[in-house]
């Protein structure tokens, strides 16, 4: 894959016990962090930046067909290379054509205005990384408009004004 900018891919493992079982479920999440997509997002929605958070984070399942929730339990009757194999054919399948769809800002962008659920799926905060990236690519008065234009789930005039300044 070429990425065309700087950006971390990520895979993020998660396991969740079973209360009372020696078992629990395997969750994969594919993400990627954009450094200065974060850091110009943090300043206009006048959070923190937090360096390890990424741009982009879903659920592996949800890039499938069907676009379902995916988790696989593990217990002590699991064949681990079975699961194992299994798990890096989805991430073979998936993880790797949703990291080449969105590797420039411009496919960050057309993401974020066909509100793809790859990029939308936490809520409507996607509008502050919108505006941010457009703000990344010199496209200034673009980011006001999608901030000026910002309806469903839209913060404070007080917030939006604020970063309009910025």
């Amino acid at each position: 894959i070429i990425i065309n900018f700087n950006c971390i891919l990520k895979f993020i493992i998660i396991f969740n016990k079973i209360k009372g079982q020696e078992a629990g479920n395997i969750q994969v999440n594919v993400a990627f962090r954009h450094d200065e997509l974060e850091k110009r997002t943090s300043e206009l929605n006048g959070e923190e930046h937090r360096k390890d958070w990424p741009s982009a984070s879903i659920c592996i399942g949800y890039l499938t067909e069907e676009r379902e929730y995916i988790q696989w339990l593990l217990n002590e009757s699991s064949d681990i290379k079975e699961l194992g194999n299994i798990i890096l054919e989805y991430i073979d399948k998936y993880a790797f054509s949703f990291w080449e769809k969105y590797s420039t800002i411009q496919a960050l962008i057309d993401g974020y205005k066909n509100q793809d659920i790859e990029l939308t799926i936490t809520g409507n905060s996607y509008v502050w990384s919108m505006a941010a990236a457009y703000w990344l690519k010199g496209e200034a008065e673009n980011a006001r408009q999608i901030l000026e234009g910002w309806s469903q789930g839209r913060p404070s005039e007080e917030d939006i004004n604020r970063a309009i300044e910025k």
